[in-house]
């Protein structure tokens, strides 16, 4: 009889441990709050390949503290671009030829456990997706996923964006 309780208890303790386990929240900003920078966290940013290779609309999501600093907040912007009208830009790689964009849209959101989740999941898909980027001609989907200080820096060209689409879907942002 005692060992059977023994059992029964090891079996109860088990499985409660477990259902912690599935319930611990995403903690991947949480080292951000001691800092005292006013930086972004965390950057992603889409271009899909609608005007071929001179690119096509972007989209930018930038994660940051809210002003007091006690928890986080997503700016989404969405840019459209005419693919008939070119401009030319300098960069620090040179001049470049790329769509006129605008600015059609801007987001913010509170940052709560089910997006930080979001957020983490499409960071996976990000480096699975890595593996598997395709060689590309001219012409692709980018999407990039870095932090502020460029110590963690993701990035594919070409491929597929349904993972991006999947977070804009999860993140609530798409109209």
């Amino acid at each position: 009889m005692k060992f059977i309780n023994i059992i029964l208890a090891a079996f109860i303790f088990s499985c409660q441990h477990t259902n912690e386990q599935q319930k611990s929240k995403v903690d991947f900003f949480e080292n951000e709050l001691l800092s005292n920078s006013n930086e972004p966290l965390l950057n992603i940013y889409y271009q899909s390949d609608e005007c071929g290779e001179w690119g096509g609309h972007e989209e930018t999501m930038v994660i940051s503290r809210n002003d007091g600093k006690t928890s986080y907040e997503l700016t989404y912007q969405e840019y459209s671009v005419n693919c008939d009208s070119m401009i030319t830009e300098y960069s620090k790689y040179g001049y470049y030829a790329r769509p006129l964009k605008e600015l059609v849209r801007t987001t913010k959101v509170v940052i709560d456990e089910q997006r930080k989740q979001s957020i983490l999941n499409f960071s996976t898909d990000m480096v699975k997706s890595k593996f598997n980027e395709p060689f590309t001609g001219h012409s692709g989907v980018i999407l990039t996923i870095s932090n502020s200080d460029s110590t963690f820096i993701i990035s594919t060209w070409g491929g597929t964006d349904k993972h991006y689409l999947k977070l804009v879907s999860n993140l609530e942002l798409d109209e």
